[in-house]
């Protein structure tokens, strides 16, 4: 078996974020998708806790870790797809005028009536929106635009980065603002977005300390930052180990808990206001899945097991109970950067 990347080959090396902790061998872990073959190493920060990928990739290596079809559909499949859930939803929502459509579940239905509302029973967005009056927000990692699309529809003034040509013509065939490349190189004006979104996107960018900096210059003196991703510190990794689907090795560079995304936060300057634990059913299903049987036909049965469905949704619920869950949502605020880490002029 191959092994990418050897931790053991750089010992003590310090952590790219709290730059305080040395790293230490953590995880070997493998490619559960088949996509990328071999394994590969993860390291854990002695003080942070920050989990990531060693040695960190490359942009050139990041991109070859994605598949031709990584989005299911072709652009003007998956636009016509979009654009026809939008005109359900709004029929629908005429007829049951239900904030939340919580009531209806992950029933076909409830989705269609979801898919231009980004509002959540578990993270209630309207809380952390309200009070903004000049209405801009930037999606990073945008991908086909429905997030997007929601914003535009309720008023705000919508921007998007997203790296993958295919979601972003995508979302550009929507009548989106869409900049297909990183987000260094977008060249957006400073100050200018009330709120930026990276829903779980920060776990791929191999420059985590570069993009929050950039963020902090892209955010008004007064701007929200909202944050998404797997938790490495809950309950699903310490079960299923490298069966965890949320490792999505080696796409998932770095692997956040709650304490080291604050360190990140606190070393880019943001503080974390808020953290919203929701499980994710579909990553404990697969993950279980994948620990029964490799067999990729295999676990399309087992994961339709009543039995495999009902324990994916008793951990769910421990694990948001107990504040492990599977995910996680941050809620972040904009603070003054200290002149050591550069300020910028509306800083000062």
């Amino acid at each position: 078996m191959k092994r990418h990347y050897d931790a053991a080959s750089s010992p003590g090396s310090f952590c790219p974020v709290c730059h305080r902790g040395r790293l230490r061998p953590f995880f070997w872990g493998r490619d559960l998708t088949g996509t990328v073959p071999g394994e590969f190493s993860l390291v854990r920060c002695e003080i942070c806790s920050l989990s990531l990928l060693w040695p960190i990739p490359d942009k050139r290596q990041v991109f070859s870790f994605y598949p031709d079809d990584y989005y299911q559909f072709g652009a003007k499949q998956r636009a016509k797809i979009i654009r026809r859930a939008m005109r359900v939803s709004h029929s629908w929502r005429s007829i049951l005028p239900k904030r939340n459509y919580s009531f209806l579940g992950h029933t076909r239905l409830g989705c269609l009536l979801k898919v231009d509302l980004p509002y959540s029973p578990v993270f209630p967005f309207s809380e952390i929106v309200e009070g903004i009056d000049n209405r801009r927000i930037l999606d990073i990692g945008c991908g086909t635009g429905e997030f997007l699309l929601a914003m535009k529809n309720m008023g705000w003034e919508t921007w998007g980065v997203e790296p993958n040509l295919v979601a972003a013509t995508v979302a550009k065939s929507l009548g989106l603002r869409v900049f297909h490349g990183e987000l260094n190189e977008a060249s957006l004006p400073a100050g200018y977005f009330q709120v930026i979104r990276l829903h779980h996107v920060l776990e791929h960018i191999y420059n985590p300390v570069e993009t929050m900096r950039e963020i902090h210059r892209l955010l008004s003196k007064e701007g929200r930052l909202i944050v998404t991703v797997p938790n490495i510190g809950g309950m699903g990794f310490k079960i299923f180990g490298r069966f965890w689907w949320g490792l999505d090795l080696p796409r998932h560079i770095f692997h956040y808990s709650p304490g080291s995304l604050s360190t990140l936060a606190e070393e880019t300057g943001f503080r974390i206001v808020r953290i919203f634990h929701h499980g994710s059913k579909s990553i404990l299903v697969r993950s279980l899945s994948l620990a029964i049987s490799r067999k990729k036909s295999w676990q399309r049965i087992v994961r339709r097991l009543p039995p495999v469905q009902l324990v994916g949704n008793i951990l769910q619920w421990l694990g948001k109970i107990s504040r492990r869950s599977e995910e996680f949502t941050a809620f972040l605020r904009r603070l003054p950067l200290p002149e050591t880490v550069g300020q910028s002029g509306s800083d000062r």
